[in-house]
């Protein structure tokens, strides 16, 4: 859904070349393949990962929480491969 919203709110501003997309660090594998799903492809979509509190990397191993949420963030990102 945010894709998308992103896509409708910068399109009806005009032509888009390049975004950022910035997010968590574990989020951003299925975030990039989302927003590189919905945009068109002559978009240039840099990425700009941002560590998260809870999910610190080479150490987010080590947390059971940290761990359930790469866990069930790596789920998605598969559910969203398979889906689209």
């Amino acid at each position: 859904e945010n894709a998308i919203e992103a896509w409708a709110v910068l399109a009806a501003r005009g032509e888009v070349r390049e975004i950022v997309l910035l997010t968590s660090n574990y989020h951003m594998l299925r975030s990039e393949f989302v927003f590189r799903k919905v945009f068109p492809s002559d978009v240039v979509i840099r990425i700009h990962p941002v560590e998260a509190e809870n999910v610190a990397p080479g150490v987010w191993w080590r947390d059971g929480k940290a761990r359930r949420i790469v866990f069930n963030e790596y789920l998605k990102y598969l559910w969203y491969r398979l889906r689209y």
